[in-house]
């Protein structure tokens, strides 16, 4: 990173911004103001919500409600219910804790996940406030990433992603420091690994750019500490919990990569936030002429766009592109101190942030309307469950938590553990075949769908031998919107075994 240049900001001997770009700003910051205060509101109403908002969120909050009673976070793959953890030790621990202060619900780790939104955003608003010394550049950089679709998507849900773009940031953010802040750097760089298996873009940025600006003993001491720190982390999972972190986490992700949902994804991401890709590109460009090689803002969204192509694994999701998104916050807010000091391009670089928070602006009619339909079809579902302990077998795992229910399946973890041979799935194939359940909740037409490659359905959710068994032995008896209710062909059903 270059040295902080010297404070370029208006004076009232230079007349300030221009006036015919003063109401081109008022007008970026109005939108921005507006995008945040919706977004934040939105986010507000989904913490509130006793249903699962993302798919995935049950299997975290499962384990962390498991954590909070004192039971393993990793139990064994055996039986039915299913349970499994996909994911490193440290948010759920967290959650485990916001789980005895709030109770259990999905609240507790959605609120967990905001904070870390709001706190990356402070962090990205620092970070260009120390390079750029401007506070608008500062609080443009932050202000996007509140105001962006990705984080009011997935940022706020009972997940891993927020809270391990925060701790990334943050320890871009010390290791960029000398001395024992460049040391916390690294431990936060640590806990980003042990929050998320794949958050190694900013440790990945940080040692590169030490290393090309010629400081070897600095690259190699954080690497050594990063890298070291975080094998030996994993490695004393491993074998506290006999294996099965490494299975659960590790192991059982490698799953089948398709180029066409990288394209896909990617081609949202484009279509999403055009002006950033820009400017961002723009920046980078601009800053390494000067310098001669990369700064770290561009190393870090370089090697978070790389770590993003995993998306094409199945089971993969938005939730991939966070960390590019901070990124692009960041040579964003750059791009608006640097670009901007040249007369010429005020307008243009004034005109692009436009466009792009026009494309970002939330639609809050239409958000409230989507999210009020299907609120009203899960409670209507929830109205339709047999009295307990009847057991219900549900694609949407949220519906059976919200009315206190067992929860048998995680639908796509599960079934890839039975698919890697890691999960023995008769016992509950057996239940199924036997009209166990008395009610069994889809969200597609077992009838009318057609296996993937690897055999599974609806997006690798449920193994062959599963859907063999519904068509088997249950039948459609209602459709409620997008879910589709099945029951025993033939009269009542008992417990499962």
């Amino acid at each position: 990173m270059s040295a902080p240049p010297a404070d370029t900001s208006p004076t009232p001997a230079s007349g300030g911004r221009p006036r015919a770009v003063a109401p081109l700003v008022a007008v970026i910051f109005a939108l921005l103001v507006i995008a945040v205060v919706i977004r934040l509101a939105q986010a507000g109403l989904a913490v509130l919500s006793p249903y699962e908002i993302g798919y995935g969120e049950t299997q975290v909050r499962l384990a962390a409600e498991a954590f909070a009673r004192g039971e393993a976070l990793y139990p064994p793959l055996e039986g039915a219910p299913c349970r499994v953890l996909n994911y490193p030790p440290f948010y759920p621990a967290l959650a485990a804790l916001f789980t005895r202060l709030l109770g259990p619900g999905f609240a507790p780790g959605r609120i967990l996940s905001w904070l870390a939104c709001l706190a990356t955003a402070l962090l990205l608003g620092a970070l260009v406030r120390r390079e750029t010394r401007r506070l608008d550049a500062a609080l443009l950089a932050g202000g996007l990433y509140l105001a962006s679709w990705n984080v009011d998507n997935v940022g706020h849900h009972y997940r891993i992603d927020s809270l391990a773009v925060m701790l990334s940031v943050c320890g871009l953010a010390l290791a960029l420091r000398t001395g024992p802040a460049r040391w916390a750097g690294a431990i936060c760089l640590v806990l980003a690994l042990l929050t998320r298996q794949s958050a190694v873009a900013a440790g990945a940025a940080v040692v590169v750019w030490l290393a090309w600006r010629g400081e070897r003993r600095g690259a190699v001491g954080l690497g050594a500490l990063w890298i070291g720190l975080s094998l030996l982390a994993y490695a004393a999972l491993t074998l506290a919990t006999g294996g099965r972190f490494l299975t659960q986490a590790v192991l059982m992700l490698r799953t089948g990569w398709d180029p066409l949902r990288v394209l896909g994804f990617w081609g949202d991401f484009v279509r999403f936030y055009p002006a950033l890709l820009a400017l961002g590109a723009v920046a980078a460009m601009a800053q390494w002429r000067r310098d001669g090689r990369p700064d770290p803002f561009v190393l870090f969204t370089v090697f978070a766009a790389v770590v993003s192509l995993s998306v094409g694994k199945s089971g993969s999701g938005e939730n991939y592109f966070l960390e590019p998104l901070a990124g692009l916050c960041l040579l964003t807010g750059v791009a608006w101190a640097r670009l901007a000091e040249g007369a010429a391009a005020r307008p243009l670089v004034g005109a692009l942030l436009v466009v792009q928070l026009l494309v970002m602006m939330p639609s809050p009619r239409f958000d409230a309307d989507q999210a009020a339909v299907l609120r009203a079809q899960r409670d209507q579902i929830s109205a339709l469950l047999p009295p307990a302990p009847a057991p219900v077998l549900s694609e949407d795992p949220g519906i059976l938590l919200a009315n206190g229910r067992t929860v048998w399946l995680l639908p796509y973890a599960c079934t890839q553990a039975a698919v890697q041979g890691r999960w023995d799935q008769a016992p509950l194939v057996r239940e199924i075949e036997a009209g166990s359940f008395a009610l069994i909740i889809l969200q597609f037409d077992p009838w009318a769908a057609a296996p993937a490659r690897d055999g599974t359905y609806q997006y690798g959710r449920f193994t062959s031998e599963m859907v063999e068994a519904l068509r088997a032995r249950y039948r459609p008896v209602r459709q409620v919107g997008y879910y589709l209710l099945l029951a025993p062909a033939e009269g009542p059903s008992s417990a499962p075994h």
